[in-house]
């Protein structure tokens, strides 16, 4: 068991980045911050460190990576009619 749950970036006194870890000690997922527009981006992992979705919020922009294979959901509804589909 691990003790960190995460870990914060930054730069010039700006927090651009946080990554977040798992019991394991595994990271889970990252999230990426711009100073003026907030949360950008947020990206998860699989347990092997390789992207498996990345979220762009402002632009609900939704990138799924699956086995080679990127797909691009271009709002919340098609992503969760994705997730649905694959349920």
């Amino acid at each position: 068991m691990r003790n960190v749950h995460r870990v914060a970036w930054i730069e010039d006194g700006f927090n651009y980045k946080t990554d977040f870890y798992d019991v394991y000690g595994l990271k889970f997922f990252t999230e990426y911050y711009d100073e003026k527009l907030g949360l950008l981006l947020t990206t998860f992992y699989t347990d092997d460190n390789k992207e498996v979705l990345s979220i762009h919020h402002k632009n609900e922009v939704f990138i799924v990576t699956d086995q080679n294979c990127c797909k691009v959901y271009y709002s919340y509804k098609e992503f969760v009619d994705y997730i649905e589909r694959i349920r």
